[in-house]
């Protein structure tokens, strides 16, 4: 019957995507065979088409209950590591305001929503900064952090920029299913479709976008006409998220990510710092170098 039929496609839909969720667990729970190390005496020299300097962007989600203590002096030592011309920050706050200040970075951006924890950031920059504005995803039911927009005078020209932190694989409540990685995913999408609308000359879009290489979101971007620097420079075992679980299992995943318009800037390179696996933030640090064409 009609209902019968009905009643068993959605039995095996809610087994596919059982068999989905189990799937992508496994493979976060799988430890890499091979080791990696980097740090940015690995990038290659390069200059621009006009024979301008390269310009090296990290994004960091720093974690916002982070700001004090060693876990901070970890982020700090990491962002000085980098040495980085853009930093994007996720998960800043007033507190982490204040311990960044520390930092040689003469042009700095930072917004904080009053009413999500997690939903500060900021751009430190050796380049002047205007016309910055945060983003809100209203538009997308189930959003809940804001991006922020710069423009950054460099010596590549003025290149916008988007920082970005996606919505969390989690419930609103705070809490996380087996489900909610991909019942989360359409919210991602939607951000990443209002974000192209919202800025559509932008030439760098990079933050913590909660997905993986090649998902949906990216995917929109990758339309878009933008590269992703980790997917094309980082080996896949490499992930940039390290959350522990019981028993001592570690969920890993590749969820930061540096954007790029391919027709305005060329990467020569990307890696994922190491050394800050643990006793820093959750997310590990990830620096692009890029020069204009």
């Amino acid at each position: 019957t009609p209902i019968l039929a009905t009643q068993r496609g959605q039995l095996m839909r809610a087994s596919s995507d059982a068999v989905r969720d189990l799937s992508s667990l496994a493979y976060q729970l799988w430890p890499p065979l091979l080791p990696y190390r980097f740090d940015r005496s690995l990038l290659p020299p390069a200059t621009g088409s006009r024979g301008e300097p390269s310009i090296d962007v990290l994004t960091y989600n720093v974690e916002f209950s982070g700001a004090a203590g060693a876990a901070a002096d970890g982020v700090i030592d990491a962002i000085t590591q980098a040495s980085a011309d853009i930093v994007l920050l996720q998960e800043t706050n007033p507190a982490w305001e204040r311990r960044l200040a520390s930092l040689e970075y003469r042009h700095v951006h930072y917004h904080h929503p009053t009413r999500q924890l997690a939903g500060g950031s900021a751009v430190l920059s050796r380049f002047p900064l205007a016309e910055c504005r945060a983003i809100s995803f209203g538009d997308v039911a189930g959003s809940v952090f804001p991006a922020l927009a710069c423009a950054v005078d460099t010596p590549a020209g003025v290149l916008r920029v988007v920082n970005v932190h996606l919505r969390p694989p989690l419930e609103l409540s705070g809490g996380a299913l087996l489900s909610s990685a991909r019942t989360t995913a359409s919210v991602r999408l939607g951000e990443a479709r209002s974000l192209m609308r919202a800025c559509p000359d932008a030439d760098l879009v990079a933050g913590d976008f909660n997905e993986v290489d090649g998902s949906a979101a990216l995917a929109t971007l990758a339309a878009a006409g933008f590269g992703d620097a980790l997917a094309e420079w980082v080996p896949r075992r490499k992930e940039t998220h390290l959350w522990p679980l019981a028993r001592g299992l570690t969920l890993r995943k590749r969820l930061d990510h540096v954007a790029y318009r391919t027709a305005r800037l060329a990467c020569v390179g990307c890696g994922v710092l190491s050394g800050f696996e643990e006793g820093a933030s959750d997310h590990q640090p990830v620096l692009a170098r890029l020069v204009g064409r």
